[in-house]
């Protein structure tokens, strides 16, 4: 696989297996705005790899800690953060939609 950062949008990161689009994130401060993976990508590493990414940008900014929120019913994404240190938090529902949703927050001390 391989990640790159778009030069126009410096905040979004993409991830392309064998040529082909199979992810995308995106920071803002030090949040992990959205993150999206192809079916067919998921379960490959490919994910772990782009947030891994990801939290690398929010650390570059100067940040300590990272923050994210996901839908509370998406089981597969809480379990796929909590695999990789993010913390559930505060439960709330979506401020326009009325979806339950969960905050999630990383430590990002010491990862470089």
């Amino acid at each position: 696989s391989t990640i790159t950062s778009d030069d126009l949008l410096a905040n979004s990161v993409l991830a392309f297996v064998d040529q082909r689009l199979v992810g995308v994130g995106l920071t803002v401060d030090d949040v992990v705005d959205d993150i999206w993976l192809s079916v067919h990508a998921r379960g490959t590493g490919v994910g772990s790899e782009l947030l891994s990414v990801l939290e690398k940008q929010i650390i570059g900014r100067g940040y300590q800690t990272a923050r994210l929120r996901v839908l509370d019913e998406n089981t597969r994404a809480c379990r796929f953060y909590e695999k990789h240190g993010w913390l559930a938090g505060q439960r709330y529902l979506h401020e326009r939609l009325g979806l339950k949703m969960i905050n999630y927050s990383k430590a990002l001390t010491n990862q470089a």
